[in-house]
This record gives structure tokens, C-alpha cells and sequence, in this order.
């Protein structure tokens, strides 16, 4: 064999051993699974995490107007039906328990099926609006709100320096059970998906 091909042999040898060297390297310090999840989040009337209210003041009156997206995108890998369900509770209530991954107690005022593909990001248009209160001595009672130009009853009272809450709490369709659960077994562990947000009435 002449030198030449000699040389060609060697060089060629060399480029693959750095070639394994580099793909070892790469795989070591690559990550070894992507973490799936949905994230969720409100968003204000301009689809920013700002002006959330008129003139940024929570103290609401009767017919107030409020525009918000609640923003869903899909990390999980795969395609997911999901229900959002938008509670309201005062500050007298538990507003959430997230450390065993329980819902609120308090009835759904509405809800918002939604289908998210592989990595689908979605704006969820949220209207809502007060549309009567009562006051006595002692209490300020939500009566109805128009949400999404639904209208819902209620009857729930704070007294008037304390406030409301909105809930939203993403719940995941399960195939197995043909139901849908608020705690969402991800990865290896089990996780709930919520926020909230305050406002009084003036």
C-alpha cells in the first residue's frame, strides 16, 4: 500500500473516532425527554398580562365591561380535548387547594370545551360583565353576570371591603374513563392546572 493511501487510511480513521467522540458527548448532555405539559394562562383585553380592568382598577361597578383571553398552548406531544370551567367564590371560601390537586367547590357558572392539536396555541375570547348586585348594612350580593352573552344567576355575598374571585380550572378529557378530571396524571406524578383572579364591587 503506498503512502498515500496510508495517509488517506489514517486521516480517515481519525475523523471517525472524533466523529463517535462528539455524537457520545452529545448524547450524554442531551436532555433525555422533553417536559410535557399545557400551559395556561389570562391574559388582558389586548392579549397581555396587563389592563385587566378599566383603568386598571378592580373596583367594578354594574355594567362594567371586561374583555380577557385565557391563553391554552399544547406541550404534551400529542392532541388533547380539554374543558375549561370558570367558577367565582368570595373571599370566605377556599379559593383553591392546590397542594391535593382539588378542585373548588363551587358550581361551574360556565364552560368552555376546547380540542388543542400538537402544539396548538389558542386565545380563548372571556366577556364577562356585572349585571346586578345588592347592598344592605353589611353585605354586597352578586346577583347575575353576563359571561361569553350568557347570562348566570347567582346569590353570593361578600361583605364590602372583601372581594371576589374568578376560578379557571382546565380539566383533560381521559379516554379510559370517558370523563373528564381536573388532576391530570403528567410525566410520572399528577398535577391540577388553575388561576385565579380578584375584583370588588363598589
Amino acid at each position: 500500500m503506498d503512502k498515500s493511501k496510508t495517509k488517506f487510511f489514517i486521516e480517515l480513521s481519525v475523523f471517525i473516532i472524533i466523529l463517535i467522540s462528539i455524537v457520545a458527548v452529545i448524547a450524554t448532555f442531551w436532555p433525555r425527554y422533553e417536559e410535557r405539559f399545557i400551559e395556561f394562562g389570562l391574559l388582558g383585553k389586548n392579549k397581555t398580562a396587563e389592563e385587566y380592568f378599566p383603568n386598571d382598577n378592580p373596583i367594578l361597578q354594574v355594567g362594567d365591561s371586561i374583555n380577557w383571553f385565557i391563553y391554552v398552548h399544547n406541550h404534551l406531544g400529542f392532541s388533547k380535548n380539554v374543558s375549561i370551567r370558570i367558577k367565582i367564590v368570595n373571599s370566605l371560601l377556599d379559593v383553591l387547594n392546590a397542594n391535593k390537586n382539588e378542585p373548588s367547590s363551587q358550581p361551574t357558572l360556565i364552560e368552555l370545551p376546547l380540542f388543542l392539536s400538537v402544539d396548538e396555541t389558542n386565545f380563548v375570547p372571556f366577556s364577562w360583565t356585572i349585571l346586578e348586585t345588592s347592598h344592605n348594612d353589611t353585605l354586597v350580593i352578586l346577583k347575575q353576570l353576563l359571561i361569553n352573552d350568557q347570562i348566570v344567576y347567582l346569590d353570593l355575598p361578600a361583605s364590602p371591603e372583601s372581594s371576589f374571585s374568578l376560578i379557571f380550572e382546565l380539566w383533560s378529557y381521559d379516554q379510559d374513563s370517558g370523563e373528564y378530571h381536573y388532576e391530570q396524571e403528567i410525566d410520572d406524578g399528577f398535577s391540577s392546572i388553575s388561576l385565579n383572579i380578584g375584583f370588588q364591587i363598589s
